[in-house]
């Protein structure tokens, strides 16, 4: 099952998707620290709620719960519809 893939930044609380990878366009030292982070392609991420003005907004992702900025989170491309397991199936097969 194939989802839609769209910005981490987009989706709304309570929503559950696969990380892609990081957008294109990102300056590297932005990419590398958000992989540092663990945002990783194949990692589930639960969005767990955002903040009263909206941003920061609170996610959940291997074992770590970890709030991020509007401008940091639009960075990430989820896909939204399907499990860690395919999700990283699509990443490998492309690779």
């Amino acid at each position: 099952m194939s989802g839609e893939t769209r910005s981490l930044v987009e989706l709304p609380a309570g929503a559950r998707a696969t990380i892609v990878g990081v957008a294109d366009g990102v300056e590297p030292h932005i990419a590398r620290r958000l992989v540092d982070l663990g945002l990783v392609p194949g990692t589930e991420v639960t969005v767990v709620r955002r903040a009263p003005l909206r941003d920061p907004t609170l996610y959940r992702f291997a074992d770590t719960a970890m709030c991020l900025r509007a401008a940091q989170a639009r960075w990430i491309d989820v896909r939204v519809g399907v499990t860690s397991d395919a999700g990283l199936a699509a990443v490998v097969s492309v690779a």
